[in-house]
């Protein structure tokens, strides 16, 4: 596994680092990479692996991603593919862009 998790990565990679980070530090921990399921992200705080999620990715493809979890609404959310598109945009000096959700990310 690379450190820019793709498709075939498995949910929440780097969740154990975060755990070891936060063991070993007294400051709020973020854990990051694919964590856009609202119950993996909240279970990662209940299990006090991390203090906070980071959702770059997902908050491109799904900006109401928060909204949606708030009011219960995970089955209109708009999941992150990892294809990608972003970070090869970004990587090239373009607009970000998501090819999941190309009219929130123009």
């Amino acid at each position: 596994m690379g450190a820019i998790p793709v498709h075939d990565t498995p949910p929440g990679p780097f969740l154990d680092y975060a755990a070891a980070i936060k063991e070993a530090i007294d400051v709020p921990v973020v854990a990051v990479a694919k964590l856009d399921d609202p119950v993996l992200a909240a279970s990662a705080i209940a299990d006090d692996k991390c203090d906070f999620i980071a959702l770059a990715r997902q908050m491109l493809c799904d900006p109401y991603w928060p909204q949606k979890v708030k009011q219960r609404q995970l089955d209109k959310i708009i999941h992150c593919k990892y294809c990608m598109t972003c970070h090869t945009a970004q990587q090239k000096g373009e607009p970000i862009r998501c090819a999941q959700n190309a009219k929130e990310s123009a």
